[in-house]
């Protein structure tokens, strides 16, 4: 095949041309990936324990203990009648309950920082970890204010 000057040049100038621009486009996602993937959501995976002492565990996600905190100073924990209302008890009280140890009483102060006061005992079961069965257990032991 015989090219001549003018056809040549052309495609070397035309591939150039889409290898600066494929590097510009590389360098653009590398350097701030936001432009192509957009604003990260927050992802909290429930599963993974969280190590206190690093920073970013404490400006992520607020403690159970600091979430009861701000919760406990205005609001009853327990009713006159010995019952717990579970949108204000603190982080001790849900972990007294029988059946909810500090990772689910955790998740419940969450969950309730997250999506506002239950309506009913038996929202509960929105939090993970708590099923039908636990709310039957402690129905008696529970109040919605």
């Amino acid at each position: 095949m015989d090219f001549d000057d003018s056809n040549y040049r052309k495609i070397v100038i035309c591939l150039v041309a889409v290898i600066l621009l494929g590097v510009g486009f590389w360098m653009l996602k590398h350097r701030h990936p936001g432009v192509f993937l957009g604003v990260p959501d927050l992802i909290v995976d429930e599963r993974r324990e969280v190590d206190e002492k690093s920073p970013s565990a404490e400006t992520s996600v607020p403690s159970a203990d600091a979430a009861s905190k701000v919760l406990s100073e205005n609001l009853p924990h327990e009713s006159n009648d010995g019952r717990i209302d579970i949108n204000s008890a603190t982080f001790e009280e849900f972990k007294s309950l029988p059946g909810i140890g500090p990772a689910i009483a955790e998740r419940i102060i969450r969950y309730r920082g997250v999506n506002g006061r239950f309506d009913v005992v038996e929202d509960l079961t929105e939090v993970s970890g708590i099923g039908d069965k636990t709310i039957e257990k402690l129905r008696e032991r529970l109040v919605v204010r």
